[in-house]
């Protein structure tokens, strides 16, 4: 997990930026340890006043003096996002986001438009636009 040839300490990792997807979610506030065997279960991110959220050793790409990247985004910060068609129009927020476990493919998201819920599959949404907000391919058939 952790890219650097030399142990890194866990003060140097409190305080420092959590990673993913290019840009910062957070800062790390506490790191979780297994007693038995004094391996990292996960860390605690601090990303806002408003949460702390709990992320799990699998979700965690490497750690080092720089700080802590992220195999994905937690969902937690893709909650509330606007969805946008494709020509930039907003059209709701996103509700709920289902992934593949092992992947962390989007499988498909639920978007409150307004006056209902819709879901919106994979292959609707373009993917290489996910760090500026979720922006749709096309919205045939969607809306």
């Amino acid at each position: 997990m952790n890219k650097y040839k030399y142990p890194v300490s866990l003060r140097e990792i409190t305080g420092k930026n959590v990673i993913s997807d290019g840009r910062t979610v957070g800062k790390v506030k506490d790191i979780y340890m297994k007693p038995s065997d004094l391996s990292i279960i996960g860390i605690s991110i601090e990303s806002s006043i408003e949460y702390r959220l709990f992320i799990e050793k699998g979700e965690i790409k490497t750690i080092g003096k720089d700080g802590v990247f992220l195999i994905r985004t937690p969902l937690r910060d893709f909650l509330g996002q606007s969805v946008y068609d494709f020509s930039g129009k907003v059209i709701g927020e996103v509700r709920e986001m289902r992934r593949v476990p092992k992947t962390s493919a989007i499988v498909s998201l639920t978007v409150d438009i307004g006056s209902k819920e819709i879901t919106i599959q994979r292959s609707a949404i373009n993917e290489e636009m996910i760090q500026k907000g979720i922006w749709l391919k096309h919205s045939k058939g969607i809306l």
